[in-house]
């Protein structure tokens, strides 16, 4: 008999993600050019290379990216917690995901095959699965739809009509930025509640690097911080993308909060 699992609702960030010289970004919503001419507050060769950003992320055939993260909690006296993770994504277009989310506090894998997406909970020994379409956007949005934890998913979304972004109140350049031997590039956009920022690579391969989203509409403003290690070139097998249930484990029927609230 299957039983029931209510899914988190700790998605809220994944829609506002990615959804003349280098100088230091003003505070105010547009600032004095070099040559005295106001930059806008939305910047569109910001909002270009950002579109580079999901062109070249669309273009990959395969690819491993690995992030280390940081996420804050603020208790009900206004005392911020944080707390880490790592999140490993194996991806193949135009049909193949594999995702292994892991924080302090829990610890959860997930298989698309481009027929059906599996969420598994290895502490529990719990599984569910639910079809899904035929490529990773549409893999996406059936996840969104169920609630289902996929941090930075908006990767495989951004430039798409189904991101569907929010409109951006304010994207500068901050200016140039060191991460070890490399040099990047910091954008900072204002997006609906959240503050991101986001460290791209310079070049033809503008990989994000570095992301650091910021709740605005939360007085305490708690962030959520990754720093993204990628491989281009990995060679990913199709089996890992199968999810076959280990011994002992149950699967049991996604409950969404929406279907716990019309229940009630």
């Amino acid at each position: 008999m299957k039983q029931k699992l209510l899914t988190p609702l700790s998605v809220a960030l994944l829609a506002a993600l990615f959804c003349a010289g280098p100088r230091p970004a003003s505070a105010q919503a547009a600032a004095d050019g070099s040559d005295g001419s106001m930059v806008p507050a939305v910047d569109p060769t910001v909002v270009a290379r950002l579109d580079d950003m999901g062109k070249y992320l669309r273009s990959l055939k395969s690819f491993t990216v690995k992030a280390d993260t940081w996420d804050e909690m603020v208790t009900e006296d206004l005392q911020k917690l944080q707390f880490g993770g790592s999140i490993e994504y194996r991806a193949q277009r135009p049909g193949g995901l594999y995702a292994h989310i892991k924080t302090d506090r829990k610890d959860r894998e997930l298989f698309y095959d481009g027929k059906t997406i599996t969420l598994y909970a290895p502490r529990m020994k719990y599984y569910a699965s639910l079809p899904a379409p035929p490529d990773l956007s549409g893999m996406v949005a059936v996840a969104q739809e169920h609630e289902w934890d996929l941090p930075l998913a908006d990767l495989f979304l951004w430039g798409t009509d189904i991101a569907r972004r929010t409109p951006m109140s304010s994207a500068i350049y901050v200016g140039p930025a060191k991460m070890g031997d490399a040099v990047l590039d910091q954008y900072a956009v204002r997006q609906g509640d959240v503050d991101w920022q986001v460290w791209l690579s310079r070049g033809d391969a503008p990989l994000p690097r570095k992301l650091v989203m910021t709740a605005n509409n939360d007085p305490a403003r708690p962030a959520y911080t990754a720093v993204l290690h990628w491989d281009t070139q990995a060679k990913v097998a199709a089996s890992d993308f199968t999810f076959s249930p280990p011994e002992g484990a149950e699967e049991i029927e996604v409950v969404t909060v929406a279907e716990v609230e019309v229940a009630e």
